[in-house]
C-alpha cells in the first residue's frame, strides 16, 4: 500500500510539473519597460550603433594619415652572376712598380636595407579637411543612431497602444455579453410565460453570436499582437503580456504649438543634416586643395652591402643618410580638377536644400501631430458625454421593456450604443496616447 501510495504522489507530482510547464508565463510591463527591452533588442539599432563606429574609425584614420608620418622599411638580397671580369687599374706603389686596382669589384652577395621617414608638410589643406569632414559625418552618424532610437521607441509604444486597444476592446465585449446573456435569460422567461414571441429570442441569441464573433477575431489579433510584442521584446513567444495602464496613461505636460515648433532644431535628423552641409563645405575645401602643390619633408637610411656611395666598393655593411624636401605640383590639375570643384558645389547646394526640406516637413509634422492630439483629446470628451447619454437610454429603454412597452430590438440597439461608446471612449484615448508620443517623436524626443 506504501508503494501504491507513493506511486500515485509521483504520478501527481509529475502531472503538475508537466502543467507548469505548459502554461504560459504571465508578463506585466511598463510603458518605459517595454520600451527599455525593445531598445536592447533591436537589431536595426545595432546595425545604426555599427555604422557610427565605423565613421569613429574613419574619423581614427584620417586623423593618422594627416599627422603621423609615413614610415617603411625595405630589405633585399640579390645574388649576382660571376660572368663579369672586374675592371682594374694600374697604380704605382712608390717602390718603382704598379699596383693593380679593381674598379667594381665582384661583390656576388648583394644585399639593400632603407629605412624611411615622409611627412606631409603642406597639402592645400587636404589631410586636415579630410579628417574635419570626416569629424563632421561621425557627428551625423550618431545623430543617425538617437534618430533610429526615436523612431524604434515610438513602434514599440504603438504596439502596446495596440495591444492594449485589442485586450480592453474584448473586455468590454465579454462585459456586454455577460449583459445580452442576460437579455436573453430575461426574454426566453416571457416567452415560457407567452408575453413574447420566439422571434425575439432569436433576435437575443444573434446578438451574442454577433459578439461572440467579434470576439474571436479580437483573439486573433490579441494573440497576434503579443507574438510580435514578444518578439520585439525579447520574451518568451508564448508569455502573456499584460500592460501596466497607470503609465500608458500617464499625466502629459502638453504645450502650445508654437512652443513645439520652437523645439524643431533639437531633432536629430536636421542636426544630423546640419552636420552633413558643413562637411560638404569641407568636401569643397579639399576639391579647391587640389590646385595647390604638395610639400613633404623625408630622411633615409641606408645600411646595404656594398654600399654604392663607397668605391671602390666593398664586401661589408656601411650606413650613410640622406635627407631633403620634396616639392610636387600636379599642373594638369588646374585644367581637370575645376569639375572636382564644380561637383563639389553642386554637393554642397544640394545638402543645404535638403535641410531645408528636412525642417519644413519636421515641421508639418509637429503640427500635423498636434492637430491630431487636439482632436483626440476633443473626441474623449465627446465620447464620455456619449457614454452617459448611452447608460441612460439603456436604462429606460429595459424599464420600458420590463413593462411591455417596447420592442427587444430597441432593447438590444441601446444595448450596442452603450458598447459603441465604451469602445469609442477607449479609442479616443488610444488615439490621444498615440498622437502625444508621435508629437514627441516629431520634436526629436
Amino acid at each position: 500500500m506504501k508503494a501504491q501510495h507513493l506511486i500515485t504522489l509521483l504520478g501527481l507530482l509529475v502531472c503538475s510539473v508537466l502543467l507548469v510547464q505548459g502554461q504560459s508565463t504571465s508578463t506585466v510591463l511598463t510603458l518605459e519597460e517595454a520600451v527599455r527591452l525593445g531598445l536592447a533588442q533591436s537589431n536595426q539599432l545595432k546595425v545604426s550603433q555599427a555604422k557610427h563606429e565605423v565613421m569613429q574609425a574613419k574619423v581614427s584614420q584620417y586623423w593618422n594619415a594627416a599627422v603621423i608620418p609615413n614610415v617603411s622599411l625595405n630589405s633585399g638580397y640579390s645574388r649576382l652572376s660571376n660572368n663579369i671580369t672586374p675592371y682594374t687599374v694600374s697604380f704605382p706603389n712608390g717602390n718603382g712598380g704598379y699596383t693593380e686596382q679593381a674598379l667594381n669589384p665582384q661583390i656576388l652577395n648583394q644585399f639593400t636595407n632603407r629605412l624611411s621617414v615622409q611627412q606631409i608638410l603642406y597639402a592645400g589643406g587636404r589631410g586636415i579637411n579630410f579628417f574635419r569632414s570626416a569629424e563632421l559625418l561621425e557627428k551625423a552618424s550618431a545623430l543617425d543612431v538617437e534618430k533610429d532610437r526615436i523612431e524604434i521607441k515610438n513602434t514599440i509604444i504603438a504596439a502596446a497602444l495596440n495591444l492594449y486597444k485589442l485586450q480592453t476592446a474584448a473586455r468590454i465585449l465579454e462585459e456586454n455579453r455577460t449583459v445580452l446573456q442576460s437579455r436573453l435569460r430575461n426574454v426566453q422567461n416571457f416567452v415560457q410565460n407567452g408575453t413574447a414571441l420566439e422571434n425575439d429570442q432569436f433576435k437575443a441569441e444573434l446578438a451574442i453570436n454577433q459578439v461572440e464573433s467579434n470576439l474571436e477575431e479580437l483573439k486573433n489579433g490579441i494573440a497576434t499582437a503579443k507574438f510580435n510584442m514578444a518578439l520585439m521584446l525579447g520574451l518568451d513567444k508564448n508569455a502573456t503580456i499584460e500592460l501596466d495602464q497607470k503609465s500608458l496613461f500617464a499625466s502629459k505636460n502638453l504645450l502650445s504649438l508654437d512652443a513645439y515648433l520652437q523645439t524643431v532644431t533639437k531633432r536629430p535628423d536636421l542636426n544630423a543634416a546640419t552636420y552633413r552641409q558643413q562637411a560638404s563645405e569641407k568636401s569643397l575645401a579639399i576639391a579647391k586643395g587640389s590646385y595647390l602643390p604638395l610639400i613633404s619633408i623625408g630622411a633615409n637610411y641606408y645600411e646595404n652591402r656594398p654600399n654604392q656611395r663607397i668605391f671602390p666598393q666593398q664586401d661589408a655593411f656601411k650606413g650613410t643618410w640622406d635627407a631633403g624636401l620634396t616639392l610636387s605640383f600636379n599642373l594638369s590639375n588646374l585644367y581637370t580638377n575645376k569639375f572636382q570643384v564644380q561637383e563639389a558645389k553642386v554637393n554642397l547646394v544640394q545638402s543645404g536644400v535638403q535641410k531645408e526640406l528636412l525642417s519644413d516637413a519636421a515641421q508639418m509634422e509637429i503640427a500635423s501631430s498636434y492637430y491630431a492630439q487636439q482632436s483626440a483629446l476633443n473626441k474623449i470628451e465627446l465620447a464620455e458625454k456619449a457614454i452617459k447619454q448611452s447608460l441612460e437610454n439603456q436604462r429606460i429603454t429595459k424599464n420600458q421593456f420590463d413593462a411591455q412597452v417596447t420592442s427587444l430590438t430597441q432593447l438590444l440597439e441601446a444595448d450596442f450604443q452603450v458598447i459603441q461608446s465604451q469602445l469609442n471612449l477607449e479609442t479616443a484615448k488610444i488615439e490621444a496616447e498615440l498622437a502625444y508620443w508621435r508629437l514627441q517623436k516629431a520634436i526629436g524626443q
